[in-house]
């Protein structure tokens, strides 16, 4: 089994992990409907959004696991904050970094990981969204990108607080140099990934794949799509 390396920016990473002030903390309905979504549009069993720390990956959301951390060191998302785009297994057993991982080896057996980088506002990576499963399974093109615009919906709510104080200070004539530069990171992330057009298709999957109770559950409606969509255009307004 090969462990995941440490980034040459780790201390600086921590401190931005850190400083989101959210590991350890309750679970969230606005961070589970994300791996909800995942679960359901990408037929897996497994979905977190993790954070990973010195030493262990930290769910702050999990659909298809009970625990809420494990050991960074034997962790597939150790692995994908190392990427820069995004990092796939189709068959783990057929990887040799990860053929005798315990996770694969035993409980819960995957066999199937995509994992992507998502960062705090100024752009260090802090977590990765990813989607597990017990069967090797090769992703589309389409299903890529897919999968994209929900780690950059994972990234936009685990910035709100940040990005919502920033343009608050903006409206408000108040804007820092510093502040700009922290929200164009993010923006270029955004609009690179078109969550703008995707999140039309996250519609339309959810209107497929997610059941009236589920929506009920998690607060998934249209206005949460719109509020979404507002919040980046009212971003790219700062930026401009």
């Amino acid at each position: 089994m090969q462990s995941s390396a440490i980034a040459d920016d780790e201390i600086q990473r921590l401190a931005s992990l850190q400083g989101l002030k959210i590991l350890d903390t309750p679970l969230e309905a606005r961070f589970d409907r994300i791996t909800l979504t995942a679960l359901r549009m990408f037929k897996v069993s497994i979905s977190t959004i993790t954070l990973v720390d010195s030493n262990r990956e930290w769910y702050k959301s999990c659909h298809g696991v009970s625990e809420r951390e494990r050991d960074r060191m034997i962790s597939f998302c150790g692995h994908a904050i190392l990427t820069n785009d995004i990092l796939v297994i189709d068959d783990t057993k057929k990887d040799n970094r990860f053929a005798d991982n315990p996770m694969v080896a035993g409980p819960p057996y995957i066999r199937f990981y995509a994992g992507v980088p998502i960062h705090s506002i100024d752009g260090k990576k802090v977590g990765v969204f990813c989607i597990k499963d017990t069967k090797p399974i090769k992703l589309t093109e389409g299903e890529t990108y897919l999968l994209q615009t929900l780690a950059s919906w994972a990234e936009v709510e685990l910035n709100i607080n940040e990005l919502t104080h920033i343009l608050d200070s903006f409206r408000k004539g108040r804007m820092q140099s510093v502040d700009k530069d922290r929200i164009g990171v993010l923006l270029n992330r955004l609009l690179h990934r078109d969550i703008i057009d995707n999140l039309r298709s996250l519609r339309v999957g959810f209107n497929m794949t997610i059941s009236e109770d589920e929506k009920v559950k998690y607060g998934i409606n249209e206005d949460m799509f719109d509020h979404l969509e507002q919040l980046i255009f009212d971003t790219q307004k700062v930026y401009s």
